[in-house]
This record gives structure tokens, C-alpha cells and sequence, in this order.
């Protein structure tokens, strides 16, 4: 499988747990969009800086072989999903009551 089709895929299926994660549990994902979000942007900034510090190439700008860009499309699409189903399920409810 193509690694653009892959991370897409994976994107896709950890978007769906992230809503389904947000949808029941819409406060604890709420408390820790923060932690995910910063573990994300760490983890993009560290990993695209390793991966133009190799000598032999010009500066990448195509991740989508690396391991770090996997995960990252990973935890990416699940704090989408667990962000928009859960601040969604919480404004209903507030609007409930």
C-alpha cells in the first residue's frame, strides 16, 4: 500500500475513534485536547527538524515515508475527531439545560 493511501486510511479509522471517544467521554477528552495537541506539535516540530538534518539531501518537504509522520497523521485525526464530536455533544448538552 502507498504510504499517502496508508496515512489517509489510518487518518480516516483514528478520526472515527476519536469521535467515538468524544461522543461518550466529551469532558475527559476536553481536559486533555491541550496535552495531545502540544504532544502533536512537538513531536512535528522534533521529527521534520531530525529529518532535514541529514547531510546527503536538500530540505525535505515530503514526510510520508517517515515513522514520526505516521503516528502524527494518526494522533492528528483522532484529536480532530475527539475535538469536534465532543465540543459538539458538550454544546448540546449546555443548550439542554
Amino acid at each position: 500500500m502507498e504510504p499517502h493511501k496508508r496515512n489517509r486510511l489510518f487518518s480516516l479509522l483514528s478520526g472515527g475513534l476519536g469521535a467515538l471517544v468524544g461522543y461518550f467521554y466529551p469532558l475527559l477528552v476536553q481536559g486533555y485536547l491541550p496535552l495531545i495537541g502540544l504532544a502533536i506539535g512537538l513531536l512535528y516540530f522534533f521529527g521534520s527538524h531530525s529529518a532535514n538534518q541529514k547531510p546527503q539531501q536538500k530540505k525535505v518537504t515530503d514526510f510520508s515515508s517517515d515513522t514520526w509522520d505516521f503516528i502524527l497523521k494518526i494522533l492528528m485525526g483522532f484529536l480532530i475527531g475527539a475535538a469536534l464530536t465532543s465540543s459538539l455533544r458538550l454544546t448540546m448538552v449546555y443548550l439542554e439545560q
